[in-house]
Parts: C-alpha cells; structure tokens; sequence
C-alpha cells in the first residue's frame, strides 16, 4: 500500500531520486546533509520520514 509522505518541490524530488541511486550506504549521510544544505538554501525542509525514506532505499539496495 503506498503512503504520501510529503508534497515535494520537483526539483528537489529529482534531486532526491538521483542521489538514492547514486549513494551507497558508506555515503548516505554526506550525500544527504549536502542535499538539505541545498534545499535549505532555497528555504525549502525536507520532512524527516522523507529522509528515512531514502536512507532506508539506499540501504535496502545492497541487499538486492
């Protein structure tokens, strides 16, 4: 069953999609404070269960 998280900008969903395939789980975090330093910069907050989200995808990919 899919569950809405959040409204995000597109750009910022995109950015978000590209960095889940790119990292790996040695670097999630950096990976993931560069892109909330990015959407801060534009005065947008990524929820929390948005991040988890991704860090749990990126995290799930070397189990695949």
């Amino acid at each position: 069953m899919l569950q809405t998280v959040a409204t995000v900008p597109v750009p910022q969903m995109i950015e978000l999609l590209e960095l889940m395939d790119a990292a790996s789980d040695a670097d999630v975090e950096p990976r993931l404070l560069d892109y909330l330093h990015n959407c801060r910069r534009i005065g947008y907050e990524p929820p929390e269960a948005l991040l988890r989200l991704a860090r749990e995808n990126i995290r799930g990919k070397r189990l695949c």
